[in-house]
C-alpha cells in the first residue's frame, strides 16, 4: 500500500504542473505514508516485544 501511494506522490510530483497547492497535497500525503509506516513498525515491534516477555515462542506463526 506505501508503495503505491509512493508512486501516486511521485506521479503527482512530475506531472503536478508546479501548481503550489498541488505540491501541498503531495507533501501531506508524503508525511501521512511515512507516519503510517512508522506507527506501523512500532505497533509490530511494541505486539513482539509483549509476546517476548509473556515467553510466547511463536512456534506455529514463525516469530
Amino acid at each position: 500500500m506505501a508503495a503505491i501511494l509512493f508512486a501516486f506522490v511521485g506521479f503527482k510530483l512530475l506531472f503536478g504542473g508546479g501548481s503550489e497547492e498541488s505540491r501541498k497535497q503531495v507533501k501531506s500525503v508524503a508525511l501521512n505514508v511515512v507516519l503510517g509506516l512508522i506507527f506501523a513498525l512500532v505497533a509490530w515491534v511494541v505486539v513482539h516485544l509483549i509476546l517476548m516477555v509473556l515467553g510466547y515462542d511463536g512456534s506455529w506463526i514463525g516469530l
